[in-house]
Parts: structure tokens; sequence; C-alpha cells
């Protein structure tokens, strides 16, 4: 989880070591950079295959966690990557996730999409909570019918309908009975 803000970091240190011959300043002594950075110099090759590792699963992460998984989704996925400076480390992990994606989606039914994140899901529920904490006397479990309201498209028309068809007593004998 750690390892882009480490190879990140790597890639600026090389970066201003790179640089330091073109700093007109003199506060920092060159050769303390040197000697505190200097061995990251080793690393220069390593550092741009590990990015590239990382951006092959950062790109996979971002397709299913936006556009969930579906049957044939990864011909889409595929299309999203650049292959022409891959390292084969890199190039072996795309397919490796790609076929990955692919025997997952296959759980897909015909013309179902699977959700790709539980984002959505924990947005929901803290939502809820927020509005759980507004009604606190009416307690979590009546509350739970808000979540409709919480994900659904609503307008003053769609809530004055919902209100008109189903008064609130006949929710309060619902939650009574069914949530007990």
């Amino acid at each position: 989880m750690n390892l882009e803000i480490l190879v990140r970091w790597g890639q600026r240190a090389l970066l201003i070591i790179d640089r330091l011959e073109q700093r007109p300043d003199k506060k920092v002594s060159h050769e303390n950079i040197i000697a505190k950075l200097g061995w990251l110099t080793a690393f220069r090759e390593p550092l741009k295959e590990w990015d590239a590792l990382c951006h092959v699963a950062a790109t996979v992460e971002h397709f299913v966690r936006t556009q969930g998984l579906w049957n044939g989704c990864e011909a889409e996925l595929s299309n999203g990557f650049d292959d022409r400076e891959l390292f084969p480390k890199a190039k072996h992990l795309q397919q490796q996730l790609i076929d990955f994606v692919k025997e997952e989606a296959m759980k897909a039914r015909p013309n179902e999409r699977l959700v790709g994140s539980n984002e959505i899901i924990e947005s929901v529920f803290g939502k809820l909570k927020r509005l759980e904490q507004d009604q606190f006397k009416s307690g979590f479990t009546l509350m739970v019918l808000g979540v409709a309201s919480i994900i659904a498209e609503t307008t003053l028309d769609t809530i004055k309908k919902a209100m008109e068809a189903v008064p609130t007593k006949r929710v309060i004998e619902w939650a009574k009975n069914t949530l007990g």
C-alpha cells in the first residue's frame, strides 16, 4: 500500500540530485545531499520499473472502482493501457490483472454490472448514520427506510407522491411489525 509513495519519493530525490549542479544557491551543501541521497542512484532503473508496476495496478484499481465489472469488460480495460514502454514485469502484472478481472467479471449475469468497490456502500452508511443522528429518538432501524431517499434521485414531486401514497402511521405500523 505504501509502495507508490516510496517510489515517488525516490524519483523526486533523484531529480534533486540530477539538478544539483544547476542550483545557484550553496545554502545546502551539494556534498551533504549526495552523502544522504546518493545511494538512490543505484535504484534509478528499479524505481522506473516499480513506478510502471504501480501505474498498472492503479489503472486496474481505478477502472474497477469507477466502472465495475461486467461480461467482456476486460477488453475495455485492456484498451486503457499504453504498452509502448512497459517493463516485462509490468506487462506480466498487467496480463495477470486483466485475467483476474475477466474471471471475476464472468460472475456477472448477462447485462449485469457488478459493483467493484465498497465505497458506495460505505458512503450510504455514512449518510444513514448522519440521518440517524438528526432523528436519534426514532432509532436506527426505522431510519433504514431513509436509505432509498439517499441513493435515489428525488424531486419535490417524487417526495410528495411518496408521502401521499404511504402515510406515516402506516410506516410506523410496518416498522413495528417487521423490524420490531
